[in-house]
């Protein structure tokens, strides 16, 4: 019952390392997912969502919080017009340059017909990259999914012979075998490879060409069809849907995908926000009015020249004036303030100005305006990355009714500058 240990001076042993991954969603899994989804979306036939969340406190296992969560998010899908995807049924979804194919089917299988599907568009020069996980295959298109026939082409893909899937999936693992750590792996046991030696992308992605005709290269991919890949279950779901035993529907969203698409989006859209579900937006405003309360600024007093250093936001009067001179004429700045305050001395000391402290001045005058025409939501806005006193003031000109709408107007305006941003001249 003692342990014994010794200094070592091996810098190699200096820390225990792990080369693992997470474990699968399997296919039983998937389908109780699926099945769970059946479940609710007729509940909410019948019912409201607040009755359906009680209900399911029942027969599944988890917080309020949590079933809310489930129920609000196939309920706004529902409200789309999308079907809901269940171990029934598959959701071929069309968005922007995107086809989600919604399928409960786990990680394995998802995986394989991933794998197929990319060599048949490949074939007609459709794909650029997917990726899969449990419930969700992701495909980006070459092109935007209107100026495709998605019906069309889902039809053949899930029309494929057992036999043409089976060559399709070889032949794009052989163009590219996807799992070069484990040749990696299997070379080490092997001995041809230095147990714990570190491999660099270019040389852990030529692996396969190395080994390629060696019992090494063939061991992996024995290994990955074993535990990584499921012909035979990809191969059902395609008859299934041929003899019609599950069922296949399409939905093309507009000006955002669905909530159960987003899942997967998110990790791979340019900018997550733009497409988020409402139950998403409403958490992203809470983050962010949080955020925003403990973000610092400098508040710099037009008339007496005094500055407040890093106040918190929070921390703020809703009508905030000069501690020292009760002027409500405060500048906001969350950076470079010390050159307002050099500039703005020199005003009160009437010295002579150039153009670029003019300018300056000019800039920090606006945002004393705001402040004191609008308070404190004048500093919140001007706290937004991306909103300037343009912007802020078109926003604060509104007089929002609700905290929710006027957080929601920044994030939009937050959200539009990072999207046009890269397009603007110098």
């Amino acid at each position: 019952m003692k342990v014994y240990v010794t200094p070592v001076d091996d810098p190699l042993a200096a820390i225990p390392g792990w080369d693992g991954e997470l474990l699968p969603i399997p296919y039983q899994l998937a389908q109780r997912a699926g099945a769970l989804r059946r479940e609710i979306s007729e509940m909410l036939d019948r019912s409201e969502p607040n009755d359906v969340v009680k209900a399911l406190a029942n027969n599944v296992p988890a917080e309020r919080n949590a079933r809310t969560a489930i129920v609000e998010e196939i309920f706004e899908h529902k409200k789309m017009g999308a079907t809901v995807p269940d171990n029934k049924t598959i959701l071929i979804e069309g968005y922007d340059r995107y086809v989600v194919i919604h399928a409960c089917f786990g990680d394995n299988i998802n995986r394989t017909l991933g794998y197929v599907f990319e060599e048949a568009l490949a074939r007609k020069n459709l794909i650029r990259f997917w990726w899969s996980d449990g419930t969700r295959i992701l495909i980006e298109l070459t092109m935007e999914v209107q100026q495709i026939d998605l019906k069309k082409t889902a039809d053949e893909l899930f029309s494929l012979s057992w036999e043409t899937a089976k060559q399709l999936f070889l032949n794009r693992i052989e163009k590219q075998f996807p799992y070069p750590e484990r040749i990696k792996n299997i070379a080490q046991r092997f001995g041809v490879l230095k147990r714990g030696q570190y491999l660099g992308h270019p040389n852990l992605c030529s692996l396969d060409s190395r080994f390629a005709g060696t019992p090494i290269y063939e061991e992996a991919m024995h290994e990955v069809l074993m535990d990584k890949i499921d012909l035979d279950r990809a191969d059902e779901v395609i008859a299934g849907v041929k003899n019609h035993e599950l069922q296949m529907n399409f939905f093309i969203a507009t000006e955002k995908p669905t909530p159960i698409a987003y899942h997967i989006l998110y990790k791979h859209f340019d900018v997550p926000e733009l497409i988020s579900p409402d139950t998403v937006v409403k958490d992203n405003l809470q983050r962010m009015k949080l955020a925003l309360g403990y973000k610092a600024v400098d508040l710099i007093c037009f008339n007496c020249g005094r500055r407040e250093n890093r106040i918190l936001i929070k921390d703020i009067a809703e009508q905030p004036v000069c501690k020292n001179c009760s002027s409500g004429l405060l500048a906001v700045s969350s950076w470079s303030s010390q050159s307002v305050v050099d500039v703005l001395s020199k005003k009160l000391a009437r010295q002579e100005m150039n153009d670029a402290e003019r300018d300056t001045l000019a800039k920090a005058r606006r945002t004393a305006d705001l402040v004191l025409s609008y308070g404190k939501k004048a500093v919140l806005a001007m706290s937004i990355y991306g909103v300037g006193p343009q912007t802020a003031a078109k926003i604060l000109a509104k007089m929002h009714d609700d905290e929710e709408s006027f957080y929601k107007d920044l994030l939009e305006a937050k959200l539009k500058f990072i999207t046009t941003r890269p397009y603007w001249g110098n």
